[in-house]
């Protein structure tokens, strides 16, 4: 059986000063993993993210102390066909 949450944390303890920085970012999970390298425990989030400054949003990911590694799976076209 599976069980399907939705849950809010206040004052969440990872990527906080990310997400204050580009406030108009919203990002949805919509996947997680958990894998351990040895002695080190990882997890690798799979985010769809939406905003306005995408490029501020990523750099501000990658000086983050708890990120590893970015990497760009997918882009979708929001279907703005205005200019």
């Amino acid at each position: 059986m599976g069980v399907v949450v939705e849950l809010t944390i206040r004052d969440p303890p990872l990527f906080s000063e990310v997400f204050r920085a580009v406030p108009d970012t919203t990002a949805t999970i919509e996947n997680f993993h958990h894998f351990s390298d040895g002695p080190s425990e990882h997890y690798a989030f799979f985010w769809w993210v939406e905003g306005s400054d995408l490029e501020e949003f990523e750099r501000r990911l990658r000086e983050y102390q708890h990120v590893c590694e970015i990497r760009e799976l997918a882009t979708v076209d929001d279907g703005d066909s205005t200019g």
